[in-house]
């Protein structure tokens, strides 16, 4: 992974804190004061935040914490299918040619942590 690769991952992890810590926690208000300052200094921009937020942020039908393994796969698994289903990308849900660089980043990057982890193992 390159640099830049390892600093939107580290942003994914930041989506993800937010997303999981509570708002009566005090690493959320934290959380939340430093995304701006990362978001800013790492030139993501509001597009690429969302779609971001969009591949990164689990639905209901995931029950993995977000530093297991699994959970990367199962991000990887729902982004496939998203791919995979016509009616998806018809329908407007899906992110369009001009995201499609930020996809194919993205799914580089899951992969990359998926054979990590495995080499770990």
């Amino acid at each position: 992974l390159s640099e830049d690769d390892w600093s939107l991952l580290a942003y994914e992890m930041l989506l993800l804190a937010h997303h999981w810590l509570d708002s009566s926690d005090p690493g959320h208000e934290h959380v939340a004061a430093v995304m701006p300052i990362c978001r800013v200094s790492l030139r993501v921009t509001m597009s690429l935040h969302h779609h971001l937020a969009e591949l990164t942020l689990p639905d209901s039908s995931m029950s993995f914490f977000p530093f297991d393994i699994r959970f990367r796969a199962a991000l990887l698994l729902r982004s496939w299918v998203r791919a995979e289903n016509s009616c998806f990308n018809r329908c407007g849900f899906g992110a369009g040619a001009a995201a499609a660089p930020w996809t194919t980043a993205w799914i580089r990057r899951q992969l990359g942590i998926l054979r990590g982890s495995v080499q770990i193992r």
